[in-house]
């Protein structure tokens, strides 16, 4: 057993006094007395916090109610986003522009059919002329796997004026939409050609039934169960009429009603894109805060009063001797460290515990880490230095299209030195009418789809623009993601030799 300090074992002398013939330590006293005042304290404490219990419990769990409807807020606007950017997708582009003047069936047949109801989860797609006729109008039903028609009250929303016409170009126009077949998500977008130009040829609206598959996903990633139903289309459902009354003024938007002793109901209204109310969203909670505030405040405050006085102060100095000096020694050894350097000071603790083997673990893992970077280094100057001795133009370039490394050859050609060539875009070498091929090229590279030819085109040389091939490679690591991009070119004459 370790002895005790000096300091201590002067302590120990000083302190014994004699009560009724017994000798009693001085800290043994002072520990009975802290332990009867922090009883007392902990005792009142309790005593005031359970009297206050109820009025914080009720804040705590309107504060969670309404983060929840904050939070179910943000997922229907995450979720409108995304079918906003959906719609934006296909109101931008050439062959909607192209549709929305002849209505040729080839971009039917290829882009509306049932199966693109059933991948982008929709109800309805309607493409409006700017008159408000409808060019084409389809409904899905994905529970039913049947089309559906588009009824007439859709029709007289989509009239001259509306909302849903006269959208910018690059805005839309988005949020809930409740019709009698039910409430949807919806997005709306002007259509124009893929370089976002118009004159807009009409208006897309995306539709995406707000329906029992739909609810069931928010749930999910809520973690809640929630239901919605129509506010003012027909008469509310028997779980939610009793609750329309306690919304006392035409501002109040959100309602928390505790509902028994395990759960708590979160009301909210929710306005469509025209403006009006139109559902009524409810959060089912448990009142796990009001159920175990009770027995964890209990359980705390005993476990604080036994284990706090019990184990705190010898605990304290036993870790502040074992193991947080050698863990500060440890750490300030690393903060040293330099890969780079060939020497280190050691961060290897004394002793043969698991501080010393993480000492020693840590020590093993820097001595990797400086010869690993000795190793890639040497690697790439004999690469470097290889490919200086070819014949055949080599570069390589970042994902970002910043060139990296250029060999003797292309440096010969293009002028400048090793140093100037690094950091250069490559779009600039590139002849300006061949940098658009030369993107897509690259571009379909990345994308992971392999170039069946070569990539011909022109570069600015010291002597004029030369048409060369570029034979292009992804350069992966150890993980197999692409890092950068490798290409040798040769004069289209001869063609580049394969680089891997």
């Amino acid at each position: 057993m370790v002895g005790l300090p000096p300091y201590a074992r002067r302590k120990k002398r000083i302190s014994r006094t004699r009560q009724g013939g017994v000798e009693v330590n001085l800290r043994e006293k002072t520990f009975l007395r802290l332990l009867l005042l922090t009883c007392l304290s902990f005792g009142v404490l309790f005593l005031l916090t359970l009297a206050h219990t109820q009025k914080t419990l009720y804040r705590l769990e309107t504060q969670q109610a309404q983060e929840s409807l904050d939070r179910l807020g943000r997922v229907l606007a995450l979720r409108l986003e995304n079918l906003d950017t959906t719609c934006a997708d296909w109101a931008a582009w050439d062959a909607t522009y192209a549709f929305m003047a002849d209505g040729n069936e080839r971009y039917r047949q290829e882009n509306l059919m049932e199966e693109t109801f059933t991948t982008l989860r929709l109800g309805y797609l309607l493409f409006v002329r700017p008159d408000g006729t409808l060019l084409y109008g389809k409904g899905f039903d994905r529970e039913l796997d049947r089309p559906l028609p588009v009824p007439g009250t859709l029709r007289e929303r989509l009239l001259p004026g509306g909302p849903l016409q006269d959208i910018p170009p690059g805005k839309s126009r988005r949020g809930l939409w409740v019709t009698p077949q039910g409430s949807y998500l919806v997005a709306a977008r002007s259509i124009l050609n893929s370089q976002f130009q118009g004159p807009s040829r009409g208006t897309l609206v995306m539709m995406r039934p707000l329906d029992a598959s739909e609810l069931r996903s928010i749930s999910s990633e809520m973690g809640f169960p929630l239901s919605a139903r129509p506010f003012s289309v027909g008469q509310p459902p028997v779980d939610f009429s009793f609750i329309t009354s306690g919304f006392t003024s035409r501002t109040d938007t959100r309602l928390i009603v505790p509902v028994n002793d395990d759960t708590l109901s979160a009301y909210v209204l929710l306005k469509d894109l025209f403006g009006e109310v139109a559902v009524m969203a409810k959060v089912d909670l448990p009142r796990w805060i009001a159920l175990q505030t009770r027995q964890t405040l209990l359980l705390h405050l005993l476990s604080i009063l036994g284990a706090g006085i019990l184990t705190v102060g010898c605990f304290l100095l036993g870790v502040e001797r074992g193991i947080l000096q050698r863990l500060r020694d440890l750490r300030d050894q690393v903060k040293r460290f330099d890969p780079n350097s060939p020497q280190a000071p050691s961060p290897c603790p004394g002793g043969d515990d698991e501080i010393a083997q993480l000492g020693r673990g840590v020590e093993s893992l820097m001595e990797q880490a400086r010869e690993r970077g000795r190793s890639e280094q040497e690697q790439r100057d004999i690469m470097r230095q290889v490919l200086d001795q070819i014949r055949d133009m080599v570069l390589f370039c970042s994902l970002e299209g910043e060139v990296t490394f250029a060999n003797e050859a292309f440096r010969r050609q293009v002028g400048g030195t090793r140093q100037q060539a690094a950091g250069r875009p490559i779009w600039n070498l590139v002849h300006p009418e061949d940098q658009e091929t030369f993107r897509e090229g690259l571009h379909r590279l990345l994308l992971g789809e392999p170039l069946e030819a070569p990539l011909s085109c022109r570069i600015l040389t010291l002597r004029g623009p030369l048409r060369v091939a570029f034979l292009a490679n992804l350069v992966r690591d150890r993980n197999g993601t692409p890092k950068e991009v490798a290409l040798s070119a040769r004069e289209t004459d001869e063609g580049p030799r394969s680089l891997r």
